[in-house]
């Protein structure tokens, strides 16, 4: 298998070509990535790779310098360089220092990638170094690592774990040690409702990835765990602190590149700093607590100083009688009756101290009773209450009183759609969700919201969707705001990067790429056409 190692000052860009393309498949895999020239430099003599794909512009080192003292060693490596417009001419400079290939940044793409990965490792086998087995330290250093991941959750379900506590204490991680949890709201996702189990499995390895590069700047010594891929959150255990980090430094960098990469919400739990396998007990009580506190307030950084005074007590919440209320007004259809029931759980959740599972069991019966009345009467079984499993699901990821009750007001905005549906015996759910876009082109659009203006579940009206029209409905929402672009563009009153913005786009850089394929070219190139004198 080829040893890859990625080079750029970027960490999105880093991200980005990471999960690309499947390495595997390809015969690769990544050993390593760099921020500059320097590191490069010093990783290609520990990490003896076979390709290099390197940003030419980067500080410190150049990416050009760095091919220059690579090609002196025995061994060298082949450099794939990465390039704006503006560096073709530093790109054809690295061609004759033995690069193989350059690929422009704003054209990236799988096909790309992996048409330049073919010549490397064609030049490899060309110079004579195919990529050699992985040697044994690499592979106990791995060992090593899923052991103390492993120990790590462990010690979080059960800090009496006699083996996990053992495993983490010969690796010294009880000295000076503190329990962080970083909880994932993926609510803002725009087409998260239809995510398969393997979309949520990358999304949360691209997550973890993002997580571990910035805590290597903050931390010495830690360990990141996922407790498994259908989890809302992961765990840092740290340690050999001197000091405790800067917890809000450390979070604003993870928003940021969170925002740019998998546009997760995060929000950052951290015990206080304890010694000693002793407070193992007390440090894993402590971020339970935590969890509870950011279950019924939110937050962004919480710490044991949310916990001073005195926590409200918590109180059993029973929808029993609310559910079978529900069902006797959902038979009469009597709308405005069952909405109230609604409203009336809303307000007892919203006033009443609970436990997050007591939130989740209310928003699921209420669902339930909704679904056992309403779903033999949509129409085709496509309905937001015949599509149980899915519903039922989302509910579970619900991390915050907030949410919870942001849940229960789209229930009944999708109840009160049904009854005036049913009511007057017909709809069309899919012109409701193209007209709800081209309505809120300026916004950014996601799956739940058009559903919700359909009266459909999101997985439905996607699925829907792609049998009408032979087309995604983000694909559909992407190719209506790309005409809108190439109107402003003809218009000649905005930037590029101002246009972006102006469509809620996270990034000129996605913005780019989306109009790209739906356009068939750049919007610059676009703007040129009609301006040859303009100016992004």
């Amino acid at each position: 298998m080829y040893r890859v190692i990625l080079v750029d000052d970027e960490p999105i860009i880093l991200s980005g070509i990471k999960f690309l393309i499947d390495w595997t498949a390809q015969n690769c895999e990544i050993v390593g990535t760099a921020r500059n020239g320097q590191q490069a430099l010093e990783l290609i003599d520990k990490a003896a790779p076979d390709i290099v794909i390197c940003d030419i512009r980067m500080p410190v080192k150049s990416g050009i310098e760095l091919l220059e003292e690579a090609n002196e060693r025995e061994n060298a490596p082949v450099f794939i360089m990465l390039t704006n417009y503006q560096d073709f001419d530093l790109a054809r400079q690295t061609l004759r220092l033995r690069a193989v290939d350059y690929l422009v940044k704003t054209q990236l793409d799988p096909a790309a990638l992996e048409s330049s990965l073919q010549m490397a490792k064609a030049e490899c086998d060309k110079r004579g170094r195919l990529a050699c087995a992985t040697i044994e330290a690499d592979y106990m250093q791995t060992q090593r690592t899923e052991a103390l991941r492993a120990a790590a959750l462990d010690i979080l379900r059960d800090a009496d774990n006699l083996a996990a506590r053992g495993v983490l204490a010969r690796q010294g991680a009880f000295s000076r040690f503190c329990l962080m949890q970083l909880m994932l709201d993926v609510s803002a996702l725009p087409t998260i409702s239809s995510f398969s189990r393997k979309d949520r499995r990358q999304l949360l390895d691209w997550e973890c990835d993002v997580v571990e590069k910035l805590a290597q700047n903050l931390l010495d010594h830690f360990i990141l765990a996922l407790p498994d891929y259908d989890a809302q959150s992961l765990l840092l255990l740290c340690w050999e602190l001197d000091q405790m980090p800067d917890l809000d430094l450390f979070y604003s960098k993870l928003s940021m590149a969170s925002a740019n990469t998998t546009q997760v919400r995060l929000a950052l739990l951290c015990s206080d700093r304890f010694d000693g396998p002793q407070a193992l007990g007390e440090a894993t009580v402590q971020l339970a607590q935590l969890r509870q506190y950011y279950y019924l307030s939110g937050g962004d950084v919480l710490t044991s100083r949310c916990l001073l005074g005195t926590m409200p007590a918590l109180q059993p919440v029973e929808v029993h009688d609310l559910c079978n209320r529900l069902a006797l007004e959902l038979r009469a259809k009597n709308k405005g009756p069952a909405l109230a029931i609604i409203q009336k759980a809303a307000d007892l959740l919203a006033k009443t101290p609970h436990l997050r599972r007591e939130g989740i069991h209310c928003c699921s019966e209420l669902y339930s009773m909704c679904s056992m009345v309403l779903a033999p009467l949509a129409p085709e079984g496509g309905g937001f209450f015949s599509d149980t499993g899915d519903i039922l699901s989302g509910i579970q990821s619900l991390a915050t009183r907030a949410q919870v009750l942001d849940w229960l007001a789209m229930l009944g905005r999708q109840l009160e759609a049904q009854m005036d549906a049913l009511e007057s015996g017909h709809s069309d759910p899919l012109e409701k969700a193209r007209e709800y876009v081209r309505q809120h082109m300026d916004e950014r659009i996601l799956l739940q919201e058009a559903a919700a203006a359909a009266g459909l579940s999101p997985s439905y009206l996607s699925a829907l969707f792609k049998k009408e029209y032979n087309q995604n409905f983000m694909d559909f929402v992407n190719e209506t705001k790309m005409r809108r672009a190439c109107q402003l563009i003809r218009e000649g009153k905005y930037r590029i990067y101002e246009i972006s913005y102006m469509l809620s786009f996270e990034n000129a850089y996605y913005f780019t790429r989306v109009f790209r394929r739906h356009v068939g070219m750049t919007p610059t190139e676009y703007q040129r056409r009609l301006r040859p004198d303009s100016e992004t």
